[in-house]
């Protein structure tokens, strides 16, 4: 899957799958329950950059389909901000699998647009 999300070509016509566009809107983990927080799962970094890559290479719309893309991870960081005890072990897991995730985005920003988008969503 990772290959070949790596081509325009593929890129696009994975996206016109249902299944894929599934993917891509519901990434988070109440659908995905290797996603969940309660393990030191190192795979969250190639999950979002094969995701950030389909939503990248969608040029039509990207600013809309970027911020509906990031909108959970985004929630994520901003319930973690809120947390008081920051020591306590499952928001240790808690913070490091929400940093996989924006780390995976990262590597998939691949030119100045994507990585304004990016750095606008999280610096608003």
């Amino acid at each position: 899957f990772v290959d070949l999300v790596s081509t325009y070509g593929s890129s696009k016509t994975l996206l016109s799958l249902e299944t894929v566009n599934f993917l891509v809107h519901n990434h988070v983990g109440t659908h995905f329950p290797f996603l969940g927080y309660d393990n030191d799962n190192k795979y969250r970094i190639t999950f979002y950059s094969a995701l950030s890559r389909l939503v990248f290479s969608s040029s039509e719309d990207l600013n809309n389909s970027f911020d509906t893309f990031i909108a959970p991870n985004l929630n994520i960081l901003a319930q973690l901000d809120q947390t008081p005890d920051l020591r306590s072990p499952a928001v240790k897991i808690a913070i490091c699998g929400a940093l996989r995730d924006l780390r995976g985005i990262t590597t998939s920003a691949y030119s100045k647009r994507t990585y304004t988008l990016l750095f606008e969503a999280l610096y608003p």
